[in-house]
C-alpha cells in the first residue's frame, strides 16, 4: 500500500499488525519513522536538513539501522542511529557515495546541539 504520509504509515502498520507481524517500521523519508508494536505506535521525527540528493537514504536507513541491531543496540538506538546516518546521506549527491563515513557519523552523532538539526 501506497506511505507518504504518517497518517497513511499507521493505517498501514495497523494492518499489517493485525495480520499478525509483531514490529512495522515505516520511513517515508523527511517525515523520520513510525514503529508500531504491541506497545503502540510512535513517531520518530527526520532530522531537519538542507537536503541536496535524496538518493540512497532509504537504503541508508535500513542498512544503518541492521548494523546497529546486528551489533547489539536495541530497537530505540538503532532508530536514532538510522535517523541520523539518513539524514546525512542526503547532503550530497549520489547513493553509496552520499554515505557518511564512520567518522562523520560520530561527529555529528555527538557533536549536534540540536540533535533534530543538521
Amino acid at each position: 500500500m501506497p506511505v507518504s504520509t504518517i497518517a497513511e504509515a499507521e493505517t498501514c502498520a495497523s494492518r499489517l499488525i493485525s495480520q499478525g507481524i509483531e514490529c512495522v517500521i515505516i520511513s517515508p523519508g523527511a517525515q523520520g519513522c513510525l514503529v508500531a508494536d504491541s506497545a503502540g505506535t510512535r513517531h520518530h521525527p527526520a532530522h531537519e536538513v538542507k537536503a541536496i540528493d535524496t538518493t540512497g537514504a532509504g537504503d541508508a536507513f535500513v542498512g544503518c539501522m541492521a548494523a546497529s541491531l546486528a551489533s547489539g543496540n536495541s530497537r530505540v538506538e538503532s532508530i536514532r542511529r538510522a535517523l541520523i546516518y539518513s539524514a546525512l546521506s542526503t547532503a550530497r549527491r549520489g547513493a553509496l557515495a552520499s554515505y557518511p563515513s564512520r567518522e562523520e557519523f560520530n561527529a555529528a552523532s555527538a557533536s549536534t546541539s540540536n540533535p533534530r538539526t543538521f
